[in-house]
């Protein structure tokens, strides 16, 4: 049986009572990006990777199609949520490499 008090997976949940958890799930989504990656990342590379976790499905042939009733999201969004990252919360920061971003915690990962 799943963990009924879990909220780090929170798709399941009606989005009013996601509003008032107040946590941010396009950020989660981000964080958990970098997370698998486990190095620093380019808005292209979250870009792609978002839209085949959590917006695609693979089919028999390999290939990635969009889920039915979901809209994946855009490079400016995603550029957007990442400078609000490096902004807001300090989560996500800019690495010296031009264009790419990094978790504050991989920070002590090699570049």
């Amino acid at each position: 049986m799943d963990d009924i008090f879990d909220i780090s997976k929170i798709d399941d949940v009606p989005e009013v009572i996601q509003t008032e958890l107040g946590i941010d799930q396009f950020a989660e989504e981000i964080i958990r990006l970098f997370n698998i990656a486990n190095r620093p990342l380019t808005i292209n590379e979250v870009l792609v990777a978002h839209y085949r976790m959590f917006s695609a499905t693979k089919n028999a042939d390999g290939v990635y199609e969009t889920k039915p009733g979901v809209t994946p999201k855009t490079k400016r969004q995603i550029t957007l949520k990442l400078y609000s990252m490096s902004k807001d919360s300090g989560a996500v920061l800019s690495s010296h490499r031009r264009g790419t971003y990094v978790l504050r915690e991989q920070l002590e990962l090699p570049m």
